[in-house]
């Protein structure tokens, strides 16, 4: 996908300098063209370099411990706390919800050696600690990425349960799996 996206990038990058280009030549302004020449230059060898960086199975489909925490969590509390209402779950029933840490270990080792069968099928790539990790290890990176990247963690461990703290951000990163069929993984 992403090398589709690069060639789309290209010929923007293309039409746009030639819009430029025309413009620059018109108006005699010569520094105009050599900065836009330099900005292209830079613009193309970062396509190309992040074209490298992509090649790997499943394109940008890369996925880290923190999503599929955040799925394998969401759905566990979503099965528990049935209803249609996904705005009522978020504010209500998943905040500040727990699941047993056991529990939720097993839900994640269920869905990453989902995902493990997915990526040896070339559909996805996985993050070594996701490929390696065991349900309980991938929690535990998840909720330390968690506490890493946001001001509010969105899961908490205490003792030997898992405190959701921000549903809303959880769901977020649970999004990024949802399009993939991953409703018999567990």
């Amino acid at each position: 996908m992403l090398q589709n996206l690069g060639r789309d990038r290209e010929a923007i990058v293309t039409e746009v300098r030639s819009r430029i280009v025309e413009g620059a030549r018109a108006r005699g302004g010569q520094a105009l063209l050599e900065t836009v020449n330099e900005t292209l230059y830079l613009e193309r060898e970062r396509l190309r370099r992040n074209a490298r960086l992509y090649k790997d199975p499943g394109g940008d489909a890369r996925f880290y411990t923190t999503h599929v925490a955040a799925y394998a969590l969401i759905e566990e509390l979503r099965r528990r706390h049935a209803g249609p209402d996904l705005y009522k779950f978020l504010r209500e029933d998943a905040r500040g919800a727990s699941l047993p840490l056991d529990e939720a270990g097993a839900r994640v080792d269920a869905l990453a050696a989902r995902l493990r069968e997915m990526e040896r099928a070339g559909r996805i790539a996985l993050e070594p600690d996701v490929r390696g990790g065991g349900g309980l290890g991938i929690l535990t990176n998840a909720v330390k990425y968690f506490g890493l990247f946001h001001e509010r963690c969105a899961i908490r461990r205490k003792g030997n349960r898992l405190f959701i703290d921000d549903a809303n951000l959880l769901y977020y990163y649970r999004n990024r799996l949802a399009s993939y069929d991953l409703e018999a993984w567990g």
